[in-house]
């Protein structure tokens, strides 16, 4: 994914997933999600994805 997911991620969904990777940290476990967004070339995306907390 080039290296973050503010590289691929459209800026208006920043803070969903920055919610969604806190509720996984709280929680200390897995969160899943789904969602859309629309892409300009690509129309509506659609996606799922499973949040796991990872600390350093």
């Amino acid at each position: 994914m080039d290296g973050c997911l503010e590289k691929t991620l459209p800026k208006a969904s920043y803070g969903y997933f920055a919610k969604v990777c806190k509720q996984s940290l709280k929680e200390a476990g897995p969160v899943a999600i789904e969602g859309s967004y629309k892409e300009r070339h690509l129309g509506d995306v659609f996606f799922r994805c499973i949040m796991l907390p990872v600390r350093a």
